[in-house]
This record gives C-alpha cells, structure tokens and sequence, in this order.
C-alpha cells in the first residue's frame, strides 16, 4: 500500500479502474440480482442463459437453492425443445401456480410476494398472489422468446458482426493510446534530466498501460454477453466472486467485497491525501506553522480521516466494530 500513498497517479488509475468495473458489473446485473445478492440463503436465482429472472424463497423444508435449481431445469429442458413455450398461470388445489407447457413449473407463495400478509384478508392475499404469479409469467415468457431469438442463425450472425465492431474499437482505442505514449510519453522519457521528472512520466505510461488493460477487459465482458452459453460462463464467474468466503461478525463476505473494500480504501487514502496536502499547503502554512508541525498535524489529520472512513464503511455494511 505505501507505494500507492506515493504514486498518485497509480492510485487514481487504479481507483478509476475499480469503479468503472463495479459499474459496469452492476449495469450488466439484471436489478433482481441487485436488490437480492446470491449470497442470501433465503433466496436463490431463477436463470435462462445467465439471466436473472427473479429470486424465489425458501418454502417449509423446500431450501430456495433445491427449489430454483428445479425450476431452472424444467426451463431449460423446454427450451431444448425449440418450439414455442409460454408459462401460464393456473389455480390448483387452491394454489396460484405457473406451468409451461402442462408441466407444473412452480407454486407461487406467500414467502415469494414481498408484502406482509397478517392483516390482511384471504382474498386480498390471493390477489397478491395473482399478480405475483402473472408478473413471474411475463418475465419467463419473455426471457423463454429472447433465449429462442438468441438461438437462431439470424441473431448468431448480428451478435458475431457485434463482436468484430467491439473488438475493432477496442484496437482503435488500444491503438490510440499505444500512439500517445510513443509520441507523447517516450520521447519525454528520453528527454527527461531529472529523477521526479522520469518517475513522473513512467506513472503516466503505467496509468495509460491500465486503461489499455480496462478496455479489453470491457470488451471480452461485452462480447460474453452477446452469446447465451458465454453468458452462463460470465454469470458463473459473478456468482463465484459473490459467493461468501469468509465471516465478518454477522456479514457474510466475499471475494466482490474485498474487491469493493479495496477500491474503497484506495479512493479513500487519496482523497485523504489530497485533503492533507491542502490542509499543509494552504492552511497551515498561511498560518505560520512550522513544517514539523505541518507534518505533525497532516499526519494526525490523514490516520485520523481514515480511520474514520473505515469505520463508517464498516457500519454501512452492517459489521459490529465494537463486537
């Protein structure tokens, strides 16, 4: 970490880097996994070609993780038909229910509408039910007619001619870059008479190497989700990252979070840093102190902030410092 404190230009490339990769795994995130993390265990995704549908909850001795793994499979042996398929929504035996073809896919209960039943009348959670059970149906048909879409010869030939724009522009900005640090950045490396000024100039050449590296990485996210079965590899690569590792108190943890909790801790040390050198700079030192009390009080001011920071993060996500 020292060699960050030092770097500022590392530290914002890689802070930069960080928060584009988080956005553009939640912007890629369908919002049902969002509001619902993988890592509940009262919860368990409903997929088609790692897509996200909804989450279903955990019924009596029935966990989520058995319940949707059964699910996901009628959906897929239906798909594999490759005819038209639609789920509707039927009344059983008193139970609001979804079938697909005449196959019974699932029964929609009350664990699964997010509303609190104990007031209310039988009818009144029927018809919470109905809606539930209909708006499950709209997202299953449609994600059943897409994934049929996605399958044929039409859609495999836009997605390819998809790919070769992305990867094109991905070279054309690689390209671009590589022509600003031989142009710019290497003759002003040879050029350079002075240590800092060297170091200066290898940082820039670094922070550019970085964006190069983001690029490509975007571009091979991008195309992963043009193509159902890259898809299924992405979301099981997302799932993985999120699936809980360590325990922190009472909050699950995984490798996601330590990859939020760094990119934290990074964006939080430099905008530290940067409020510490003003603080030196244009505070103290108008004010006539000493540069050992500046760096006294800069010091004290930079931990200080800091472990403020964390401790207000570690709130946030729930953990009981005091525990």
């Amino acid at each position: 970490m020292v060699w960050l404190c030092r770097d500022p230009i590392i530290a914002i490339a890689i802070f930069a880097a960080t928060i584009v990769a988080i956005i553009t795994i939640v912007w890629a995130t369908p919002a049902e996994a969002q509001l619902a993390p993988i890592s509940r265990r009262d919860k368990a995704p409903i997929l088609l070609d790692g897509r996200v549908l909804f989450q279903v909850s955990s019924v009596a001795d029935f966990p989520a993780a058995e319940r949707a793994a059964t699910i996901n499979e009628i959906l897929e042996e239906q798909l594999q038909f490759g005819e038209p398929t639609s789920a509707i929504v039927l009344e059983r035996e008193g139970q609001t229910t979804l079938s697909i073809n005449d196959v019974h896919l699932l029964t929609v209960t009350l664990e699964d509408v997010k509303r609190r039943f104990g007031v209310w009348s039988e009818g009144e959670k029927k018809t919470w039910l109905q809606k539930q059970a209909e708006r499950w149906g709209k997202r299953i048909n449609a994600a059943l007619q897409r994934a049929q879409k996605e399958r044929s010869i039409a859609y495999i030939r836009q997605a390819a001619l998809w790919s070769v724009g992305i990867v094109a522009v991905s070279i054309a900005l690689s390209w671009a870059l590589t022509w600003v640090r031989r142009t710019l950045l290497l003759p002003r490396l040879q050029a350079s008479t002075s240590t800092a000024q060297f170091k200066q100039q290898q940082r820039w050449r670094l922070a550019l190497t970085g964006v190069q590296l983001g690029i490509w990485m975007t571009a091979v996210y991008s195309i992963m989700g043009l193509f159902p079965i890259l898809r299924r590899g992405r979301y099981a690569l997302f799932a993985s990252l999120t699936r809980p590792i360590f325990k922190l108190g009472e909050v699950d943890g995984s490798i996601f979070d330590l990859f939020i909790l760094l990119a934290f801790i990074v964006g939080l040390w430099f905008v530290v840093k940067g409020f510490t050198h003003f603080l030196k700079t244009q505070i103290l030192s108008l004010a006539g102190v000493d540069r050992g009390g500046q760096n006294t009080i800069g010091l004290l001011t930079q931990y200080g902030l800091v472990a403020l920071g964390l401790l207000v993060f570690f709130t946030s996500w729930g953990i009981d410092i005091d525990s």
